[in-house]
């Protein structure tokens, strides 16, 4: 799934610097999240902001706009995938968007919640049925797009490795050997690049 939200994590870490005395740090992220993250730790450290949730709040009315007391919780609750509540995420999120401004930043948030969909469906199933097989699909289309259609980052599945052990569902071990037995699937069509 790529990092996740982590405004404990980094308020905690911020604390603990300036109770060290730290004179300064290098804030390291990347993936989907990488902008709130350093937004988290830049008002943290700034002493603009009291908590990470009161960064997260403004980062909502700057960038989402609309609900932020709703954006700031639903931010939240991404900071912890594996206890997310799919068809909770998704209605929030519907009922957020509807009142947001559409951007780039709106839509790293929906594929990102795309993929737990996707990767819930897969979960609930426990054989290799078309509709798992969708499902794994609709998870990497997701994850896809991030990569290439937001980011810019050229070929998904050609170039960067998705599958590395560490970093990829527990499914897609399963997922990968169907392939690999002839199931067609649709990353299998690639579209072809200019």
């Amino acid at each position: 799934f790529g990092p996740t939200i982590a405004p404990q994590r980094i308020e905690d870490t911020i604390n603990f610097l300036f109770e060290k005395g730290s004179d300064g740090f290098l804030a390291y992220s990347e993936g989907a999240f990488d902008e709130i993250n350093k937004t988290i730790a830049a008002g943290l450290a700034s002493c603009q902001f009291e908590n990470a949730y009161d960064v997260l709040e403004a980062y909502a009315e700057r960038y989402l706009g609309g609900d932020t007391q709703g954006w700031r919780e639903w931010l939240c609750q991404m900071g912890d995938i594996n206890q997310l509540n799919t068809e909770t995420a998704r209605s929030d999120f519907t009922r957020l968007a509807s009142s947001s401004r559409q951007s780039w930043r709106l839509q790293v948030l929906e594929e990102k919640l795309k993929m737990c969909e996707a990767s819930a469906i897969v979960k609930n199933h426990n054989r290799w049925t078309q509709a798992r097989i969708t499902a794994a699909e609709d998870f990497w289309t997701a994850k896809e797009t991030l990569w290439r259609n937001i980011w810019n980052l050229g070929l998904g599945r050609a170039i960067l490795q998705f599958d590395r052990d560490g970093i990829i569902p527990e499914w897609h071990k399963e997922y990968r050997q169907l392939s690999n037995q002839g199931i067609k699937t649709r990353s299998q069509i690639l579209p072809d690049e200019a």
